[in-house]
């Protein structure tokens, strides 16, 4: 069939000039494909389909054989353009997705944790000074008994003995029935007195 039939043919919706622009082309689209997409052969394939169904529903508009050529061409490759971008956010949406669920999941634990500290520090400041300054230099700024002695300028006993008071002061005071959260006090202050 000469080609300036073959495309008004092809214009007009014959399935037989169609079918001749398909066996053209088809394989040769199907080799550029799997350049981009080597692991992939089944979707280089459906990119190739999907062009040719493109082709077809815009038919009307090609008037030469290298508008054909072209337009199957450029069509495969924005196909696979598309497709890495939506992997890209899809791949996003998952990383994201992950990091809320992770949020979610420890969004109780902090927001327990933060009750804790909160009540914790409140109970804190009404100790007396001295048990203060100890437990702060102590549990909170990490000094061993000689270093806070030193530091305080009192004897190492004192050290010892203010602490003692201090958690035995935060005890009685978290061990009131209005507090709901002792055992989630006691926990917290657990880990701070490790």
């Amino acid at each position: 069939m000469q080609d300036s039939i073959y495309i008004r043919e092809f214009q007009t919706g014959s399935h037989g000039a169609f079918a001749i622009c398909f066996d053209r082309y088809y394989a040769r689209l199907c080799y550029f494909a799997r350049g981009f997409l080597p692991d992939s052969p089944t979707i280089a394939a459906d990119l190739v389909q999907d062009a040719f169904e493109r082709l077809w529903e815009r038919r009307a508009d090609f008037s030469h054989e290298a508008a054909i050529r072209s337009f199957l061409y450029v069509t495969v490759k924005n196909a696979f353009l598309d497709l890495q971008r939506h992997e890209r956010v899809v791949r996003k949406y998952a990383a994201t997705h992950h990091e809320e669920e992770a949020i979610t999941e420890n969004m109780l634990e902090r927001m327990m944790t933060a009750e804790v500290l909160a009540d914790v520090h409140q109970a804190l400041q009404k100790l007396p000074q001295g048990c203060r300054s100890v437990l702060n230099l102590g549990y909170f700024q990490g000094l061993r008994n000689e270093e806070i002695a030193r530091e305080l300028r009192v004897s190492v006993n004192t050290v010892k003995s203010q602490k003692m008071r201090a958690i035995k002061l935060l005890k009685a005071f978290f061990a009131r029935p209005a507090n709901t959260t002792l055992p989630l006090v006691l926990w917290q202050l657990a880990s701070l007195f490790r």
